[in-house]
């Protein structure tokens, strides 16, 4: 090999980086051969020894049980992860942690009725909007403050002051409160108020991530049930149905971020609807979609807002 040509051994250029250049003949001399002597050492081949065998044994087996506890820790945990329901107290605290609720609610009357949709949005302090037909309505603490008539809409369909009445009942069981009660919404469901404590129900549960809870009313014909998240304990949806004549009331319910404070003050909807004509800007007025998306034609004239990633 030339001298002058860098060495490809890499202990070689490490030795040769870090000798000095005044290093001593001899020194050098018996370092390299110590090197020497160490590469022979380890070139050579070695049979294993009982010793070596038993260390590397228990190292394996100790290896194996910390991966089995590893392992069995985590099953357990997944299966009362998945396993338990949440408790019927966690399911009216997660709803009423909420900072911000909205309720689509579906009421039926017959199996050949057409449904009646009614639009809730809920907030801390006791703050409320609903749109019903073509009224909206704001309510604070328990008491309706103000309602709209959507300027050139046509007249609520028939049974749509009736599922407002209804509405109203539930915004009255919040009395002075500043949250919102879960136990309230479905106490405001038409028909008697179910006479059963919630139960849960295992069967009508097929989503392993859902617990099902199950009420019976008075008369052990109309029943309610509710449908809630097992990880974050939130109520997704609400049904009561009367066998009797087929009649429903579906609430699904869905979580947001605050909303500006403007969604609900009467004033500022007053003021923003002024030379809409179109009904649906109207009545999703100020209302902002946490992924920025539009809700409403006057949204769409507005600049996108592009969803976080």
């Amino acid at each position: 090999m030339n001298p002058e040509e860098p060495s490809r051994d890499p202990l070689e250029r490490l030795l040769n980086m870090t000798m000095r250049d005044d290093l001593p003949p001899d020194v050098e001399a018996r370092l390299r051969s110590r090197l020497a002597l160490f590469r022979q050492d380890v070139s050579r081949p070695r049979a294993p020894s009982w010793r070596t065998w038993w260390t590397a044994h228990r190292i394996l087996r100790a290896s194996a049980a910390m991966a089995c506890a590893a392992l069995l820790i985590l099953v357990l945990q997944s299966l009362f992860d998945n396993g338990s329901a949440p408790t019927w107290a966690q399911v009216n605290a997660g709803f009423a942690a909420a900072p911000f609720v909205n309720a689509t609610i579906y009421i039926k009357n017959g199996v050949l009725n057409e449904p009646l949709q009614l639009e809730l949005w809920m907030s801390k302090g006791g703050l409320l909007r609903m749109r019903a037909g073509n009224q909206v309505l704001f309510g604070r603490n328990g008491k309706i403050i103000e309602s709209f008539v959507l300027p050139g809409t046509t007249p609520p369909r028939a049974g749509v002051d009736d599922a407002r009445r209804m509405v109203q009942e539930f915004v009255a069981e919040l009395g002075t409160s500043d949250a919102f009660s879960f136990e309230s919404l479905v106490k405001a469901l038409p028909g008697k108020t179910p006479q059963t404590p919630p139960l849960p129900n295992q069967d009508a549960s097929v989503a392993r991530d859902l617990a099902v809870f199950d009420m019976v009313g008075e008369t052990q014909s109309d029943w309610v049930r509710i449908w809630a998240l097992r990880e974050s304990r939130l109520p997704v949806r609400v049904l009561f149905w009367d066998p009797g004549r087929a009649g429903s009331v579906d609430v699904l319910l869905s979580y947001f971020n605050e909303q500006p404070a403007e969604f609900f003050d009467p004033a500022a909807f007053r003021k923003t609807i002024e030379g809409m004509r179109d009904p649906a800007s109207q009545a999703y007025s100020l209302l902002k979609d946490p992924g920025g998306r539009p809700w409403a034609p006057q949204d769409s004239q507005q600049p996108p807002t592009a969803p976080g990633i």
